[in-house]
Formats: structure tokens, C-alpha cells, sequence
């Protein structure tokens, strides 16, 4: 009975650590008009999956974001990760990739919000997630 009672146990253990350390690469950038960020480069390791998340601060009237990728941190493919996707809507405020076609190793990536306007002082938070295993 006691083995019953212990391998439940176990397995929720496993799931807590697995859950904990799953998350392998966060980038946060913050904007207050139309750019590009610097990038920067990404750890070693192969990312599969990723989340660009969003919070649009004042009223929006344009905005469009994307995540550009390189392999030297100079030349930039627009688009490469994340093509540009409107951020107006506020119920709406992340996107997935799940299952790249081919796994991103290596490089550099930098989030693009290419347009950004409002009726008042605007701004945009953005968050970038990667993880090497599946979630």
C-alpha cells in the first residue's frame, strides 16, 4: 500500500522540477516609439518552442510587432522568428510557435515594433520565451 501511496508522490515531484526549470530563455525590451531593439544573442542551445508576449500601455491606435533573427547579430532577417503581428488589441496580447519547421540554434534575436501610435503617451512592454523541450 505504501508504494501505492509513493509513486504518485514521485511522479508530482518530477513534474514541479520539470515545470520549474523548463523555461530556457526570457528577453524583455520596453518601447515608447517605433524601433527596433539591439538584440542579443542566444544562449547555446536548440529552442523549439516560443511565446512573444505583449502589454500595451495607453490607447493604441497602430501597433505591429515582430521578432527578427541573425546569425551575426549585424544582418537581420525581418520577420525571422515572429512575422509582424498587430498588438491594438488589448485581448489579445501573445503569440505562439510551437514546433519550428527547423529549430532555432544559435544566433541572435531582437523584437521590432515597427509601428506604435496613440491618442495620448503610449507605450509597449514586450516579452520574448524560448524553451528547448516541449511544453
Amino acid at each position: 500500500m505504501k508504494k501505492l501511496l509513493v509513486m504518485p508522490l514521485i511522479c508530482c515531484l518530477m513534474l514541479v522540477a520539470r515545470s520549474a526549470s523548463a523555461q530556457d530563455f526570457t528577453y524583455n525590451a520596453n518601447f515608447v516609439y517605433a524601433r527596433a531593439d539591439a538584440g542579443v544573442k542566444l544562449p547555446a542551445n536548440t529552442y523549439s518552442q516560443w511565446v512573444l508576449s505583449w502589454a500595451p500601455q495607453g490607447n493604441l491606435t497602430s501597433c505591429s510587432i515582430q521578432v527578427d533573427t541573425s546569425s551575426d547579430g549585424v544582418t537581420w532577417t525581418s520577420g525571422g522568428l515572429f512575422a509582424s503581428t498587430p498588438c491594438t488589441n488589448p485581448s489579445l496580447t501573445s503569440v505562439r510557435v510551437k514546433g519550428l519547421p527547423q529549430p532555432l540554434t544559435g544566433g541572435y534575436v531582437r523584437i521590432n515594433v515597427t509601428a506604435l501610435q496613440g491618442n495620448s503617451v503610449v507605450g509597449l512592454n514586450a516579452s520574448l520565451q524560448g524553451w528547448s523541450t516541449a511544453f
